[in-house]
């Protein structure tokens, strides 16, 4: 969530003014428009602090106040809010001269009340002054979605270090999408210090609201008058969060305040049935698609993988998320012509292609980042940010999701997901439904070095081998469909240039797309010149697994008190071996190595031929998180790790007999090795 506050006051309900058209001035920038108005008459109104404790004094900025306060009277959704801040460095300076407020003109409205400046306890009202400049931002191009969004881009002029700056505004409305309930969250913590906060909500009693505080064990008040009810919550001197960051997706340290008129999942079932209703295809090349399908099948199962395919890697991924199409998808016949579409665009093709085959598929809410833990918060459609599509297929359950348009292999492993947590868009659906852990799909790579020479003194060949399997198999594909071959071959080979100097591509790649068991095996293969230091008296054979290295990184902060995330069913594999000109008499301990701690295992083998020396690196997750119990033998068996995974061994040149070097390269690591 985001970070916010605390423990309320009681209110007045009575209202004393009434802002008037006259009250309210127009402004039209880039052709968008926002309302210079006066406070509206239902908000309570709060000073800024003067007696500010030496803790929210300390850094670039004090933040003195945060008020927001919502009005969901007469089914009408106002939200306000009400900012303090006080620059104490130069820095601090660039921070508050300039801020942004955010709203969707499809279907709200900006009203700007006022922007204050203090200076040695003069006030200065700069509303009128203050450089203001409605644009549309770079929309989430990352993520291929535009969703309408207009950014208030507000830049002050002559303000200094010392200044006070206040300002307050309304958003007016809410996505007509959500029908007649509503819902919000509100921060009640941040990583920076608040002098003061506030959230109040003002309701009509006859429409009743669920409350929940989240991570804190503050309470919101409740107070009723007439028809009128009012929760109010607030906290002098909120302290900072020591925010420790690299938390599992579903965790969130920050304290936050919900807020529904949806009392159940059933409920916010009930509001997402009309967004999917079935709608007859009549697009003729898509019907005629579909009885392609049906007649070249030999089984449901071939025609349910046909659908699948297309619709993941045939609908390009694209949102156009604005007014009611945030949360409706189009029609199918609408996304089989556009040839494009968001998940919920994609999902809404795939079932309507599934049901002309018999087969009850259904869209699944799902939260990307939430999984278990969200059904620790309160029914809303707000606690979801993605859709996929679930159907059973002789009496097995699938979840497949249309977006993941790299995606192989059998039908058991598509049907596979990490989300945990989905809600059905079924009539019958009361609850939550748990997605069974995946069985079949895992992050599987496996990375070898095959190391030849015939003298100590000319090139050495290295033939490489890299093996992706489920979900790396597809990341694989899409960064080589977005780089293509010839720019990836020259990312590798710069990889390995980067390691020895003389590194050269010979051939090119040599790349098999096995997408019945959706996994992709490249083979390379290079010459080094230069690889022996004929100046030494001795050889040394790198054994690295370099592949494994990001496995072995220590967090930004090793001491915690918080969960650490780690990636989820990884298994990883390195190979490496040396063939040598002449026969060596090994003295090597060939005993396995295993470091293991709660979260993941690594093992290293060594296997010893009168030519050749194999030494085999493992590394695998056993969890998606490490617990804030289990922190430091975490980071104890990282710092191990790290070591093993750059383990050599020196060949004398006298005796050409080898020791282990464990200690190779430990103090170009040394720095990294003590953070902590």
């Amino acid at each position: 969530m985001k970070k916010y506050l605390n423990c309320f006051m009681l209110l007045i309900l009575c209202c004393d003014h009434h802002a008037t058209a006259a009250d309210a001035s127009e402004h039209l920038t880039e052709g968008f428009k926002y309302q210079i108005s006066k406070v509206p008459d239902w908000v309570i109104a709060h000073q800024i602090p003067s007696d500010v404790s030496n803790s929210i004094k300390q850094g670039a900025v004090s933040y003195l106040l945060n008020d927001e306060q919502l009005t969901l009277r007469n089914a009408d959704f106002k939200r306000y809010r009400h900012s303090a801040v006080s620059a104490n460095t130069k820095q601090g300076l660039e921070q508050v001269s300039s801020f942004d407020i955010y709203f969707s003109p499809e279907f709200q409205t900006l009203d700007l009340h006022y922007i204050r400046v203090v200076r040695d306890g003069k006030l200065r009202d700069v509303t009128a002054t203050a450089d203001i400049r409605l644009v549309q931002p770079e929309q989430e191009s990352e993520r291929n979605i535009y969703n309408g969004l207009v950014a208030a881009m507000i830049l002050l002029s002559d303000v200094q270090v010392g200044d006070q700056i206040e300002y307050a505004y309304t958003i007016n409305g809410t996505n007509p999408i959500y029908g007649t309930k509503y819902f919000a969250s509100f921060s009640t913590q941040w990583s920076v210090a608040v002098a003061q906060a506030y959230v109040r909500v003002l309701t009509d009693a006859a429409r009743p609201l669920n409350i929940r505080v989240n991570n804190s064990d503050n309470t919101v008040d409740k107070r009723q008058q007439h028809e009128l009810v009012e929760y109010t919550w607030q906290q002098t001197g909120v302290p900072a969060l020591d925010d420790e960051g690299q938390y599992p997706g579903w965790y969130s340290p920050y304290a936050y305040i919900e807020v529904s008129e949806f009392s159940n999942w059933q409920d916010v079932v009930n509001w997402a049935l009309p967004l999917y209703d079935s709608v007859p295809l009549a697009n003729e090349a898509l019907l005629a698609l579909e009885q392609k399908w049906q007649l070249e099948s030999h089984s449901k199962q071939e025609y349910v993988e046909k659908v699948i395919h297309f619709v993941q890697n045939q609908i390009r991924y694209f949102g156009i998320e604005i007014g009611s199409n945030t949360h409706k998808p189009y029609s199918a016949d609408e996304v089989f012509e556009r040839k494009y579409g968001d998940c919920k665009d994609k999902t809404n093709l795939m079932i309507t292609l599934l049901r002309r085959a018999g087969i009850d598929a259904y869209p699944a809410l799902v939260s990307s980042y939430l999984g278990t833990d969200l059904a620790n918060h309160l029914p809303a459609p707000g606690a979801f940010d993605h859709v996929i599509t679930y159907f059973t297929l002789n009496g097995t359950a699938y979840w497949v999701d249309g977006t993941r348009s790299q995606q192989f292999g059998p039908l058991e492993a598509a049907g596979e997901q990490y989300f945990s947590r989905a809600l059905l868009v079924k009539p019958t659906t009361t609850d939550l439904t748990i997605i069974p852990e995946p069985v079949l799909r895992k992050n599987s790579e496996r990375t070898e070095e095959h190391f030849s020479a015939s003298n100590y003194d000319g090139n050495v060949t290295l033939q490489t081998v890299f093996e992706f399997q489920g979900d790396n198999a597809e990341y694989y594909r899409s960064a080589l469909q977005r780089m293509g071959q010839q720019d990836y071959e020259k990312h590798l080979q710069n990889y390995y240039q980067r390691q020895f100097p003389g590194a050269e591509l010979m051939t090119g790649l040599t790349i098999k797309d096995d997408r019945e068991r959706n996994s992709m095996l490249v083979t390379a293969s290079f010459s080094i010149s230069n690889f022996w230091d004929n100046e030494q008296n001795k050889i040394e054979l790198p054994l690295y697994a370099e592949s494994l290295l990001s496995f072995a990184e220590l967090p930004d902060r090793v001491k915690r008190k918080m969960p650490l995330a780690l990636e989820q069913d990884v298994i990883a594999q390195h190979i490496v071996s040396f063939q040598l000109p002449e026969i060596v008499h090994w003295q090597l301990d060939e005993q396995p190595l295993t470091i293991e701690a709660d979260a993941m295992i690594y093992s290293r083998s060594v296997a010893l031929q009168p030519t050749k020396i194999s030494v085999t690196h493992h590394y695998q997750s056993k969890k998606d998180h490490v617990s804030s119990n289990q922190i430091d033998q975490h980071i104890r068996a990282l710092k191990k790790l790290l070591e093993s995974i750059y383990f050599s061994v020196s060949i004398s040149d006298s005796s050409k007999s080898p020791d282990s070097k464990e200690q190779q390269l430990r103090q170009r690591f040394q720095k990294l090795l003590n953070k902590v």
